[in-house]
Formats: C-alpha cells, structure tokens, sequence
C-alpha cells in the first residue's frame, strides 16, 4: 500500500512537559512527574492523507498521529504499538510551529551554523529547515548542539561542505496540544520506557465532523481502512511487527484483525477495559472474532465499574469466539483506590487505569513480550 505523508512535525521537550494536565490532584501531579522523569522519548507528529472517500465533508481527510519513539535501553525496540484511545476516537490533537527567518547558512566539518534569533530556542531541541537556497537543507530535522549569542545556532549535520552567506528560509520549533487524559494517550511515554515504538492515533478529519465522532463507527470499512493505513506506515516505517492496543471503545483492532490476517493487519491485539456488551456497535462481540489469528491479551481494572467494560466472566462470550488466535489470556490490576475525577466511564477513574498507569503498561508490555 501507498501511504502518502503530508506532514512530520517534530514536538520539543518542553512542550511534551506542557501536554501534563493541570487538573488541582496530588495523585495526578504525582503521575506527571513520574511520566515526565521517565519519559525522554522524542515525539513526532505525523499526517497521512487518508486514501479512501470521506464519510463526511468534502476531501482531502487526512489522519494524524503521534509517534513516540522508543527509549533504548533497556532494550532494542521489537514491536510498534498503535494505541486507539476510546470515546469519540480525537484526542484534539494540534501541532503549533513557530518560524523564524534564517538569514544566513553555513557548513563545515559536519557543523551546520544557523543565523536566526534563538530567543525560543535551546539546545537539545529538534526544530526543522525550509526554503533555502541548498536544498537538501529543506524539510531537514536537526537538533541544536550549541546556541551562538542571540543570533544562531550550531548542530551535527554530515554533508558536503560550502558556505552561502546569504541564504535565506525559516527555522521552526514545534509544539503540540492534546486535549486527552486518555489511559493510553496519557501514557505513551510510559510505553515508550518500555522500548516500544508507540503511535498515539487521532481521528480522522472526516470522522471529527460526525456529531459522535468514532461512536458507533469502530467497525466501519472506513474507520477499519485507516487503522490498517497506519499499520501499513509503521510496519514500512521500522520492518518490525505491530500491535493494536485499544481502550475502552478503542475496539477498532478487533475490527481490522478479524478480517485482515497479517502482514495487512495487526500482529497482536491488547484491549484495556474495552466493551463487551452484547448491544453496544462498538463491542468487541461485533467483530469477525474468529477470523482473529494473532495473540490477544485482555487487561482490566478490578476496580472498573462501567457498565459493558467489566472484563472477568463478561468477557466469556468474547474468548469463545477467539477459536483461531494462537493465544488468549487476561489479567486485571488492583484499584488504586483514589477519588475519581470523571465518571466511572471516563479516564480519570478506575476504567482508566487512574493510579495504576505503570502496573498497567508493564504487564501489558511484558505480555507483548512474552507472546508468540
């Protein structure tokens, strides 16, 4: 398949830290500065031109998403997770840039010199080049080794030497908003410790237009198209196998799975705390379950109360369709105990995992792991 790119947006640092929710609960503050010590991922925003006809609007529907890439060590990466947050599927994602005119460009043994007000930029930070006269610098990536004064900046860049003194462009640093306390989302970089590459996947533009978004719609040929779409990219991407792990009405893996063996679709499936109803569209039990030929893992909360999510004997019906997956387990994690800050069906309780994040990730990274 080809996957048109439309756009890759490096996210700084600083600006991941500032995606933190600020929302007033020591348990909360205490979880963001447990993710930020851990997480030194370097995120990237990627958009892809969706390739199939738009379910609402008019085209071109694209469909962006976060990759976080893996920390290493502990290990070398072995798998790509994409994870589909739930709800109406749009963790309202927005990247911001902000440019700033080169006027003037130099390389030298392997140092690129830059001139251009840094007043907002650091060093470490990864900022991006266009529309200078050399143009293998445009679309470029580089991270600022050293900052000159006020007026430029260095970086490590192997190319061949020149020198153009009045080249022109601009110099952007990037930013990211994401309106989502999702399990997942909220927890990329925790997944990323685990030495996974990690998507953190939007809706697409399309579906963003639909009163309930992704509601109702996990199993449409349209939702299935662009989930399979991303698997296609990641596995380009890497070479390596990719898993879906949904959360709550993240079932949309279950959809592609059931119906697309690999390489087409997933490598593995993980649902947390996902539906199980009997009458809910979005339920697993929707799904062409015994077309799935790849491993599942079922985690839930114990402490989890929303009705159609509860895991445990609910999920009886849901494994004994599961008759051509090689492999089928399920584990639950302790309540954390803590005061919800949403209802029992949203993240920020115990159907998100709200205090139990870390135990969470690590049993699903360790299943991952461990499966054939």
């Amino acid at each position: 398949m080809s996957v048109p790119v439309t756009q890759a947006t490096k996210i700084s640092s600083e600006s991941r830290r500032r995606g933190c929710p600020r929302l007033g609960s020591v348990a909360i503050l205490a979880a963001c500065l447990l993710i930020a010590a851990k997480s030194f991922a370097q995120d990237t925003v990627q958009t892809l031109t969706v390739t199939r006809a738009p379910v609402a609007g008019s085209p071109p529907v694209t469909q962006s998403f976060i990759v976080s890439e893996a920390i290493s060590p502990p290990a070398i990466p072995t798998s790509v997770l994409i994870l589909l947050p739930g709800g109406d599927g749009t963790i309202n994602l927005v990247t911001t840039a902000a440019a700033s005119p080169i006027t003037a460009t130099s390389l030298a043994t392997n140092v690129l010199t830059v001139t251009v007000s840094n007043s907002n930029l650091k060093v470490g930070e990864s900022v991006s080049i266009q529309g200078t006269a050399e143009s293998f610098l445009n679309g470029q990536t580089v991270t600022i080794a050293s900052l000159i004064g006020s007026t430029g900046f260095t970086a490590n860049f192997a190319a061949t030497n020149y020198t153009n003194a009045s080249d022109t462009g601009t110099v952007s640093s990037f930013g990211v908003s994401i309106n989502s306390n999702n399990f997942l989302i909220r927890d990329r970089w925790l997944f990323a410790g685990q030495s996974f590459y990690v998507i953190s996947l939007d809706s697409a533009t399309d579906f963003q237009l639909l009163p309930n978004g992704l509601t109702d719609e996990q199993g449409s040929a349209a939702h299935i198209t662009d989930v399979l779409q991303v698997i296609a990219w990641a596995r380009s991407a890497t070479g390596l196998p990719v898993w879906v792990v949904g959360t709550s009405r993240g079932t949309g893996g279950a959809f592609a799975a059931g119906l697309n063996p690999p390489p087409t679709g997933p490598d593995g499936l993980v649902f947390a705390d996902s539906i199980d109803s009997t009458t809910d569209p979005d339920s697993l039990l929707m799904a062409n379950l015994a077309g799935i030929v790849v491993p599942v893992f079922f985690l839930n909360d114990a402490g989890n109360t929303c009705p159609g999510t509860l895991g445990g004997k609910s999920l009886t019906p849901v494994v004994k369709q599961l008759t051509s997956a090689p492999l089928v387990n399920g584990e639950s994690v302790p309540s954390a105990g803590l005061a919800a800050l949403t209802d029992n069906c949203k993240s920020l309780s115990d159907h998100g995992f709200f205090g139990k994040e870390d135990l969470a990730v690590e049993k699903i990274a360790d299943w991952i792991r461990s499966a054939p």
